[in-house]
């Protein structure tokens, strides 16, 4: 098309320059403190040698620590890739972080990944984790019929726009006592929940749009799949990075 070749050595070193790029953004120092920090992840697709034979594709997930610095700045702190997440992941991916200097987090905000809450506990026991509010009310809701599920979620409103946590702990009793003999398993959601939840009920109102939803990272995330989309199947992990890698490079810039 543009009466150019180019070798495959070329092609090689060009990875190559990407490849060593990627592992030092990976390894690079952080800030001591990051006030804000959001945990995320998506599903990628690739083949590894065997299941390459095998003409099989393993699904794994790759997870995004995206923080907000104290001056305000959004910065993604690392990408990780595990087919099984659980505390022991976890407790890797924050024992990094510490060990590129981030001493402490203030609010970490999630959607209830597995083992997270005990990992953060060991490497930064001062840090609240936020559960986030949209996907506690889709988890409830999904118990909830479709007819109710409107009046439901409106009944749901005055827990988190509660002023404090007494005052929510209270929306949660009537919650309960207009919903909880139809709905028990959603109630139980709230309950079990509970402790994970509040944590935003303790910082200013201008504070709380941005601690209790994962909303600023899956707006990252969904630029991601959708710069990723047409690679189906990635070869290995490497190559999974280090698209993102670029793509967040691309971000950052603007």
């Amino acid at each position: 098309m543009y009466d150019i070749e180019v070798s495959p050595q070329f092609i090689s070193r060009a990875t190559e320059q990407v490849q060593s790029e990627t592992t030092e953004w990976q390894n690079r120092p952080l800030e001591s403190v990051y006030p804000v920090v959001y945990v995320d992840s998506m599903a990628c697709g690739y083949q590894c040698a065997l299941a390459t034979t095998l003409g099989l594709i393993i699904k794994t997930g790759v997870y995004i620590v995206l923080g907000i610095s104290c001056a305000g700045q959004q910065e993604v702190l690392g990408l990780w890739i595990e087919e099984n997440e659980g505390a022991k992941f976890w407790l890797k991916v924050f024992n990094d972080l510490k060990a590129r200097s981030l001493e402490d987090i203030v609010v970490l905000c999630s959607d209830g990944l597995k083992g997270l809450p005990q990992a953060v506990e060991t490497v930064y026991p001062k840090a609240d984790v936020q559960l986030c509010v949209v996907h506690q009310i889709r988890n409830a809701t999904k118990f909830v019929s479709y007819q109710d599920r409107r009046k439901f979620c409106a009944d749901t409103r005055p827990i988190y726009t509660s002023p404090t946590v007494d005052t929510a702990e209270l929306a949660l009793i009537e919650l309960e006592e207009k919903w909880g003999k139809k709905y028990p398993t959603s109630i139980a959601s709230w309950k079990e929940n509970w402790t994970l939840f509040n944590a935003f009920y303790k910082y200013p109102v201008e504070m709380r749009k941005i601690i209790c939803t994962t909303n600023t990272i899956e707006g990252l995330n969904a630029q991601l799949r959708k710069n990723t989309s047409n690679r189906k199947v990635f070869p290995n992990n490497e190559s999974v990075i280090k698209i993102l890698f670029l793509n967040i490079n691309n971000f950052t810039k603007k």
